[in-house]
This record gives C-alpha cells, structure tokens and sequence, in this order.
C-alpha cells in the first residue's frame, strides 16, 4: 500500500513538473511574439476607410501611445476618439500591424491618444515571396507596369495621380477580383501600395498565378 502512494505521489510530482515546464514554454513563446514598443519618431500609419493619417509616435503613458498631430491625412473628420482603427509601424525586417481605439483627441494640438493597441500580426518581409516583373495592371483605370509584387503589396511604374496616403483600387488582368490599398510612397512614376488583404502570388490554383509568368 505504502509503494502504491510512492508511486501515486512520483506520478504527481511528474505531472505537475510537466505542467510547469509546458506553462513556461507557452509563456515564453507567447512573450516571443510581443513587439517591442516603437522608438520615438517612428511614423504610425493609421487607415481611415479611404486614406491613411501618419503621426509621429511620441511614447508611452500609462500603457497607452501617445501620437503626434496627424502629418497627412485625408479627412480629419474620420478621425473620432472611440473608433476602433488599424495602423502599422516600420520594424526591423518587417512592419507591425495592429488595432486600437482611439483613447483621446486633443482639441487644441491634434495630438492623438491611443488605447494599448492590440498586435494582430508581425509581417516579416523577408519571408515574402516578391516577384520583380509581373506584366501590367491598372491603377484607378490608368496603365501601369508591375515593377515588383508580394502578398502584401506592390510598385508600380505609372502617370496616374494619386495622393499620398489614398485608398486605390488595382485592376491585375489574371485576377477575377480588384486589388485594393493604401499608397505608402510616391517617387516620380513609382508608386508604392500596401494591400488591404493579402494576396495570393504563389499558388498554383488562384487565377492570379498567371501575373507571376
């Protein structure tokens, strides 16, 4: 009797080191999935249905991100304290994606007070597949050539005007759907697009595998 309560007792000892050591490898790994907090000056885009505000990020107070005025941005009307929005922030290799809701607004500067935002995903841009030529599209009905492309945007060579920070459609001829995003960069005839949703460049089924040939 008292080997059998030995062995019960090992048996729990056991279990609950197991358990332990599974919490910490959880705690852990979900500790390395926590981005760190922007450096000061880093430029938050937030998306606002149909254009981007960039702000500068000033820091941390009490949990929440502080934000300078709004740099460009297409209607200040759709900045309101209490909507829930998505933005990113450049990071090493990548960008962050996030969600939050707007804490505070003040009326005398336009500083922007945000709730602790809520990481969605850290999109690694080393890890995307980008094809340097893929054929022609067209941006807001105007042709262009797709210089480069990946799931989560594209360059393109074009005469169309666009506004820093607008909500674009792209038309690519091999896909049975539009394309939408936000213009990240204009330099001469090259435009830069992030995408609202990604795209699937690679597999052999969708009807855009053909862009890639």
């Amino acid at each position: 009797m008292r080997q059998l309560a030995s062995i019960l007792s090992e048996l729990a000892v056991v279990g609950a080191a197991s358990f332990g050591v599974a919490y910490a490898v959880e705690k852990k790994r979900q500790s390395h999935r926590k981005v760190a907090v922007p450096p000061k000056g880093s430029i938050v885009r937030i998306f606002l249905g149909t254009h981007i505000a960039r702000c500068r990020f000033e820091g941390v107070s009490e949990g929440k991100w502080q934000l300078g005025p709004p740099i460009t941005v297409g209607t200040t009307s759709a900045i309101l304290a209490g909507h829930t929005v998505k933005g990113e922030v450049n990071a090493a290799d990548g960008v962050i994606l996030f969600r939050a809701s707007i804490a505070y607004i003040s009326p005398i500067d336009g500083r922007i007070t945000l709730s602790t935002p809520e990481f969605s995903t850290f999109r690694d841009r080393r890890a995307e597949v980008r094809q340097r030529y893929a054929g022609t599209a067209r941006l807001e009905g105007h042709e262009a050539r797709v210089e480069d492309i990946s799931p989560s945007g594209t360059r393109l060579r074009t005469r169309a005007k666009v506004v820093l920070g607008e909500r674009v459609r792209v038309d690519f001829p091999t896909f049975e759907v539009p394309a939408f995003g936000w213009v990240l960069g204009i330099e001469q005839e090259h435009i830069r697009i992030r995408f609202e949703e990604s795209l699937d460049v690679t597999n052999e089924s969708t009807a855009g595998n053909a862009l890639l040939k």
